[in-house]
């Protein structure tokens, strides 16, 4: 644009507004304004741009009908003025009429969760006013409204009866909000898991949560995300091949989600299907790679497919992580010491049975009296 003459104020104008698009999406993203933004900024640049082709071939001589019709002097700055001033009044309007009740409503809801452990009740109530405040943002606000249930439930003061009402407003809320948009999926699966914890006071809702995630695998027949809850359902009923049949799916729709192999695998071991379940862990592990002993569950689950299937040395290096990650882990410990056991590391049963009595005091039972048998123990007990 400066290569242009008289367009070093275009220039600066255009980085502006393409600065103040990106830091607004920081924030605000996939809205009207975010759209208006977007669009008003292109049709501005593609004005300057047409207006410095026609000066050019103005200057050049050509094109005398646009000179005889359009003096030289109306191609240069009123018609870019005027584009500039309406995306200037666009974007204050818009950030006035969206961003900033946005804003005002997300302030008011981080406030609600900060307040939520000492007074739960006004930072329900400071959620309530957060979704009437941003009407076209609400189902935001509602969605994120599951931390907010998850901190009222596990607060000690809050009575049963307002549980109830923090769990039935947000259900209320997304079942609105999904009126308004029946084909958004993301809503579909956060009013899912809310009818999944209504179950427990009605029965109902699991059926509800079954026909709404038919729905929205209708929709996005190709959301691996449908599945996982799908699978869960199924599971709930008993029905364990079918809830095999679904992970297995989601896992064919994405080969790199977690959830899917996680669930998956448990689900095997509860069908005895140790061989599958050793398959889907080695895959699962080739996934993760070192990222696995990121996650706790995630190496424990992998080591007791491998336990099940008594692979025990291929165990013991992912037992041994958790050991190290806890070593005070009782559990762990345990889990370790039989693997030892299996592979007949006595030395190593001793050790780990010595740190548990450490961990838990004397007196305690031994991890190897339970393990070994009367011949084995005598000589253990020489051993100590």
């Amino acid at each position: 644009w400066r290569l242009r003459r008289n367009a070093a104020i275009e220039a600066i104008a255009l980085l502006a507004l393409w600065v103040a698009y990106i830091v607004q999406n920081q924030f605000v993203f996939d809205s009207i304004n975010t759209y208006l933004l977007f669009f008003v900024l292109l049709a501005y640049a593609h004005s300057l741009h047409r207006n410095a082709v026609v000066q050019d071939d103005a200057d050049q001589g050509q094109y005398e009908a646009i000179k005889q019709f359009v003096p030289t002097q109306r191609l240069s700055m009123p018609v870019n003025t005027v584009m500039l001033v309406a995306l200037c009044i666009g974007v204050i309007v818009g950030n006035f009429a969206i961003n900033t009740k946005a804003h005002a409503a997300n302030r008011m809801f981080i406030k609600s969760l900060v307040t939520l452990g000492s007074n739960p009740q006004e930072a329900f109530d400071l959620t309530q006013s957060a979704v009437e405040l941003d009407s076209y943002g609400n189902k935001e606000i509602a969605m994120q409204g599951l931390t907010l249930l998850s901190g009222v439930m596990n607060n000690p003061g809050a009575t049963d009866e307002f549980k109830v009402q923090v769990l039935l407003y947000l259900i209320e809320t997304l079942e609105a909000s999904l009126e308004r948009e029946p084909d958004e999926v993301r809503v579909m699966l956060t009013l899912e898991q809310l009818y999944a914890i209504a179950n427990r006071i009605d029965p109902t809702y699991m059926e509800k949560a079954k026909q709404l995630l038919e729905r929205a695998r209708e929709i996005g027949p190709g959301r691996a995300s449908v599945y996982y809850p799908l699978a869960q359902i199924a599971l709930n009923t008993n029905d364990a091949e079918q809830a095999a049949s679904l992970l297995r799916t989601s896992i064919e729709l994405n080969p790199r989600g977690q959830e899917g192999y996680t669930n998956l695998m448990n689900v095997l071991l509860v069908q005895g299907k140790i061989d599958e379940a050793v398959r889907i862990a080695n895959d699962f592990v080739e996934l993760r790679g070192d990222a696995l002993g990121e996650n706790a569950q995630h190496v424990l689950l992998v080591a007791q497919v491998y336990m099940q299937a008594e692979k025990w040395e291929d165990a013991v290096p992912y037992l041994e992580a958790l050991v190290k990650s806890d070593i005070r882990n009782v559990g762990y410990l345990q889990l370790l010491g039989q693997a030892y056991y299996s592979l007949g590391a006595i030395e190593l049963v001793i050790q780990i049975d010595e740190m548990i009595e450490e961990i838990e005091g004397e007196g305690t039972d031994s991890f190897i009296l339970e393990k070994l048998d009367e011949s084995t123990q005598s000589e253990v007990g020489d051993t100590n």
